[in-house]
């Protein structure tokens, strides 16, 4: 039998959906690993729905068929999270037992001449009219159907059309292809677009595809295909390939087109939407903050409705909400995967041409209890082996290790506590070492927290777990050394104190005494506004910096209430430049604007700078962060492959694989520094920050604690500027979620 001629369908996108088996009703037949039921739409400008439908772990494939005497097959797939179907065939009446060759559905129902056929899906109804292509049909020996593969096209509502592939215990082959269309792009006038199309094999045998056009449908600018990857290029079930498309809006209309590829599926071709929203000058601002198990979306405008769709990487784009006020919220998200938004304006309860640029977040895991919430405390000293605070008095010799109590003050307390926050001392080494710090009675790290050279005072912040006993060990390498420890804070348990959430930001200048108020005079105390922190802060993370100083001493910084205690935050000679992360409680001035004190402990003069990286709430906002401590792991060492960074070169590479998070907290070291030079820590999307991380000079080691808030695949970069390559070694040792 000839098949009949059937339409050039515009689509096949197929989404794969997992199906399981349930146990048959009494009609049904058995099926096999290779059953399959696809189906397609006839793409329009608009939308394009599909279905793959395979028995395996999550949803229920059921096949029933008729008795003997009358061919009909019945499949119902349901259970899936993404789409459900059902196809019903029946063999005509006056030919009931189903044969290889083509025939023409008259509806729903089988007549003397004409096939039964209907579909239902859960976006569409189809009562039947179409064809159906049986390539291959088994009986047993009392006539009932064993066994079937079809392709069939079908009728819908308002004169679309539903087309797909039917294997039921046959190995007949079957080509078809998944179409991974690019989200809605969203660019400004004249600036180009780029969007990827990504087809995917998704049959039992290899196809070879042809070249991909593009055909204007809304012509609201300009479109051309940049790269076709899929020209000529013959895939195995499974494999993929790619086109890249590039439009450019003409600012005042919608774009719209379809990337068509040829391929060996029955519908003969691939189809994929390309649509580009402009953003003009009076677009929505859009901007996403994570929540915990939310992302709440808001705008800088006053009133007015929007529509909102939504997409995680590498996935189709979808609309998640029309006709909403904002600021709103998104619940339906799993927290740890980042979503990117787009918005578009209504008016009148249209989509106008005004679309936002996208934005993206990650819902944050719910908290238990008070677990990571941060406690500020002034700096207090815990230990000090020069006159025996906390430990023995004397210096720690080479391979040494001592021990103290955190808590020996009360400023922290003696349970409740996952971490503390800790700035770490040496001073009077007498050979190049270093220090490392963990928990007390687990194994020693491979990881330092402090370097030194000989006769080098040198300061770095810690964040570290606290032992079974509640104690803190410290490890001196080679020569002797001095140690000093103060306590700046600590993170709970979920039953511990309550505390407040982190917030981190880009860094942000707030001093500069270079420029404008001029250097602190000896002993000099100085209030530090804060300007962009908010007035529920309770703490503020940042890199205090010292340059220029005339003579020894070291910087402290504390909330301003009372005297400055007797702690230190960054400790120099004079001529040195050393940067120090710290966290510090927050005061407010008569006027309700937090801040900071800094006080100059030395006889000369000293420059300081102060970036902002973060804040700490008071535990009433839902949105803030959360700390975990990692076990310490060096995610970059480039002497490992002995290929320093040279300038404006970053590390650690997509390879390194961190856990998930908001921001990560790392030790960045330079090591063997040739010429002076800074690092840059910061997430690596963007514009590269204007404030430093670790600054050093030529011949010696610098490292720095820092506070990276991670890009939008949960990546951190650490970035060299220096005219002359420089080694750097970058530890992880928590995470903020």
């Amino acid at each position: 039998m000839v098949p009949l001629p059937r339409r050039t369908l515009a689509a096949l996108l197929v989404l794969s959906a997992a199906l399981c088996g349930s146990a048959l009703p009494a009609s049904a037949a058995p099926g096999s690993t290779g059953d399959l039921l696809s189906v397609g739409r006839t793409l329009q400008y608009a939308s394009g729905v599909t279905g793959l439908f395979t028995p395996s772990a999550t949803g229920t494939f059921d096949v029933t068929t008729g008795a003997p005497g009358l061919d009909s097959i019945t499949v119902s797939a349901t259970g899936y999270s993404s789409s459900a179907a059902k196809l019903t065939v029946t063999a005509p009446l006056d030919r009931p037992t189903l044969e290889v060759g083509s025939y023409t559905a008259g509806g729903a129902a089988a007549t003397a001449q004409d096939a039964g056929l209907a579909l239902t899906t859960a976006n569409a109804s189809c009562p039947g009219g179409g064809t159906i292509d049986v390539l291959d049909v088994t009986h047993d020996a009392d006539g009932l159907l064993t066994g079937i593969a079809l392709d069939y096209e079908i009728t819908c509502t308002r004169g679309s059309s539903l087309q797909g592939t039917l294997r039921w215990n046959s190995d007949e082959p079957y080509r078809l292809t998944l179409v991974r269309q690019p989200p809605y792009l969203r660019e400004r006038p004249g600036v180009p677009a780029p969007a990827t199309v990504t087809l995917a094999n998704a049959g039992s045998v290899e196809q070879t595809y042809g070249t991909s056009t593009l055909d204007t449908g809304q012509a609201g600018g300009t479109a051309e295909i940049t790269q076709d990857g899929c020209a000529g290029v013959t895939l195995a079930p499974g494999a993929s390939c790619t086109v890249d498309v590039s439009v450019v809006s003409n600012g005042s209309d919608n774009y719209s087109g379809l990337v068509r590829t040829p391929d060996q599926s029955p519908s003969g071709e691939a189809v994929a939407l390309v649509r580009l929203l402009p953003v003009l000058d009076d677009a929505p601002v859009v901007s996403a903050r994570p929540g915990r198990a939310s992302v709440t979306l808001s705008t800088d405008e006053q009133g007015g409705t929007y529509r909102v769709w939504r997409w995680v990487r590498d996935s189709d784009q979808t609309q998640v909400a029309d006709a909403v006020a904002f600021p709103w919220t998104d619940t339906d998200v799993v927290p740890g995967t980042t979503y990117s938004y787009s918005v578009a304006r209504l008016t009148g309860g249209l989509e106008t041409s005004v679309g936002s640029a996208s934005v993206t977040a990650r819902p944050l895991a719910v908290a238990d209890g008070a677990a990571g919430e941060y406690v500020a405390v002034d700096p207090v000293r815990v230990a000090d082996t020069r006159d025996g605070t906390g430990v023995r008095k004397g210096a720690v010799g080479p391979g040494e290790t001592i021990t103290f109590d955190p808590a020996a003050t009360g400023d922290v307390p003696g349970s409740g506590v996952t971490a503390v926050l800790l700035n770490v001392t040496g001073t009077a080494p007498t050979a190049a070492t270093s220090v490392r710090v963990w928990a007390a009675g687990t194994p020693i790290p491979g990881t330092s927290s402090l370097n030194l050279a000989p006769g080098q005072t040198r300061p770095n912040q810690v964040v570290v777990p606290v032992g079974a006993d509640g104690r803190i060990a410290l490890n001196n390498g080679q020569g002797s050394t001095h140690l000093l420890v103060d306590v700046q804070g600590f993170y709970s348990t979920a039953d511990g104190e309550e505390g407040g959430g982190y917030h981190p930001q880009d860094p942000a200048r707030v001093l500069d005494t270079r420029h404008g108020s001029g250097a602190f005079a000896p002993s000099e105390e100085r209030w530090v506004p804060l300007t962009g922190v908010p007035d529920d802060a309770t703490a503020v993370d940042v890199n205090l910096t010292v340059t220029e100083p005339t003579r020894e001493g070291h910087l402290v910084a504390w909330s301003g209430d009372g005297a400055a205690p007797g702690a230190s935050h960054a400790n120099f000679v004079a001529g040195q430049t050393v940067p120090n992360h710290a966290v510090v409680p927050v005061a407010y001035d008569e006027d309700g604007a937090p801040g900071i004190a800094i006080r100059n402990n030395s006889a000369g003069r000293t420059h300081v700078l102060v970036d902002v990286q973060g804040w700490y709430d008071d535990g009433g906002r839902p949105d803030g962060l959360r700390f975990a401590p990692t076990t310490p792991t060096r995610i970059a060492d480039t002497r490992t492959t002995d290929r320093p960074l040279g300038d404006g070169r970053s590390v650690p590479g997509d390879d390194v694989t961190l856990p998930s998070g908001v921001a990560h907290v790392v030790n960045v070291t330079a090591v063997s520094t040739y010429y002076a030079g800074h690092l840059v820590a910061w997430s690596g999307e963007g514009t590269q920050p204007t404030t430093s991380t670790v600054n050093f000079v030529g011949g010696e080691t610098a490292a720095n604690l820092a506070t990276v808030r991670a890009s939008s695949r949960n990546r951190i970069a650490v970035t060299a500027v220096t005219g002359a390559p420089v080694h750097v070694v970058v530890d992880h040792v928590g995470v903020f979620y």
